[in-house]
């Protein structure tokens, strides 16, 4: 795998990824009400919410992917079984992605009924807030997008198979089809003045073309799996495999509603205390600074194969090369993106002709504070998952109720933005912040002794 291209790749797949927002905006304020951008952003922070059923399988199927490409014999619940070959356990590899379409294709199930049922409910209540949206409008569009999200749903195996065989590269191709048909149809429509239909139609097609496109990014590997399958002895039948990988993929369950808790919750309560004008400010920055933070994990991403690997040969000093090189880099995007935000950001979009604008400088600064320090200890928790271990999910969970509970208190006791921010942040730095990034030091010092 080309480093250099798999980095051009992931930066232009995480740019588009969390900045297809910003390339549609002047279309969407140009074509939608204030009020209509403010309801898209809920529309993307529900469908991050309806993600979470994944419920920690993407990382961990990445990850048992990358230990059966490692030579593996065998997986474990916890920890690292010994490498017993040099070359890849193919046999292993085909029966963790049968499970892998098994649990995505109910996990698809679910995400529809739930998104049906409870999610209709929410987006009626926010139309009803509201005279100005159409209720007819709204609700075929949310209907619309109930589909595209349960195929991407479906389909979410793709990712952790392409990472995991380290074929890093492939995933961000598969990510940038997605987002790229996405904003090229959402923009044409919306200049035919489709509207919310419109955006929810072109998310549908980037969904469809991605997955088009993704059979023919795994066919050699596929097929190469399907070749050699027999030179390795596997895990066993569906059951047995999931019963080896649950346990790591409950705790990254929980780890995963807890940092939706963290960053996009406060989004459904910004909307729902403040209205849906505030949340197009809100929901604008917090995507602007997501992209930033993105960008800033891609060594992480790009170089998780390597780590698996550097754990299963009991490499520390790789290990650590490998974190301090991608921990530099990261703060290196938000010391150099953070400032442009703030001195050049609203004015960059008022060029544009976009009416909404970032949060104002004060609040920009807190955000921007909070989701660095909040993407710093997720880089090290990755790095501690690659041991097949998750000991932050306790913390995770209290942290998450916690700013969860303290938001909505802030919004019943009228407290203002301002202080619905400083509660995230103030929470995360009392532990999180600081305990994870320390402990994969102590980890790597281990590894020597």
């Amino acid at each position: 795998m080309n480093k250099n291209r798999t980095f051009f790749l992931g930066f232009c797949a995480q740019f588009l990824q969390y900045g297809t927002a910003l390339l549609i905006l002047p279309f969407i304020t140009i074509f939608l009400s204030e009020e209509k951008v403010g309801l898209w952003f809920v529309f993307l922070t529900i469908i991050a919410l309806s993600m979470l059923l994944d419920f920690g399988f993407q990382p961990t199927f990445a990850r048992n992917f990358a230990l059966a490409y490692s030579g593996v014999d065998s997986l474990q619940k916890l920890g690292i079984s010994a490498q017993e070959n040099n070359h890849p356990n193919y046999s292993l590899v085909l029966e963790l992605l049968k499970t892998a379409k098994l649990i995505y294709l109910l996990i698809s199930i679910v995400t529809f009924l739930l998104l049906l049922l409870a999610g209709t409910q929410y987006i009626e209540y926010l139309v009803s807030q509201d005279v100005t949206l159409s209720y007819n409008e709204v609700s075929l569009a949310w209907y619309i997008l109930i589909v595209g999200v349960s195929l991407n749903a479906c389909f979410m195996w793709i990712s952790p198979f392409l990472i995991g065989s380290d074929n890093v590269d492939k995933n961000y191709i598969y990510l940038i089809v997605n987002k790229i048909v996405f904003a090229s149809i959402g923009i044409a429509l919306l200049f035919l003045n489709a509207g919310l239909l419109g955006l929810a139609s072109a998310f549908v097609m980037g969904v469809i073309s991605a997955r088009l496109t993704a059979s023919f990014l795994t066919r050699n590997e596929l097929k190469k799996c399907i070749d050699k399958k027999g030179e390795r002895s596997g895990a066993g039948s569906y059951f047995e495999i999931l019963k080896i990988i649950w346990p790591t993929a409950s705790r990254m369950g929980v780890v995963s509603i807890s940092t939706f808790l963290i960053l996009r919750y406060n989004l459904l309560v910004v909307s729902s205390f403040f209205g849906l004008k505030i949340a197009a400010s809100y929901g604008l920055t917090l995507q602007v600074l997501m992209a930033l933070n993105s960008v800033g994990q891609l060594l992480f991403q790009i170089n998780l194969p390597g780590m698996v690997k550097a754990r299963v040969d009991r490499n520390s000093e790789i290990l650590r090369r490998i974190y301090l090189k991608s921990t530099w880099y990261f703060f290196l995007m938000f010391l150099a993106g953070v400032p442009f935000l703030a001195v050049w950001g609203n004015d960059i979009l008022s060029i544009i002709g976009s009416s909404t604008k970032l949060l104002d400088f004060k609040m920009l600064m807190l955000f921007s504070v909070i989701v660095m320090l909040e993407g710093n200890h997720s880089n090290a928790g990755l790095v501690i998952t690659t041991g097949n271990n998750i000991p932050f999910m306790l913390s995770s969970v209290l942290s998450g109720v916690s700013i969860g509970l303290l938001s909505v208190s802030s919004g019943y006791l009228g407290l203002g933005l301002f202080y619905i921010l400083l509660s995230q942040g103030v929470v995360q730095i009392l532990y999180n912040n600081w305990r994870w990034p320390l402990y994969v030091y102590q980890e790597i010092k281990g590894m020597e002794a």
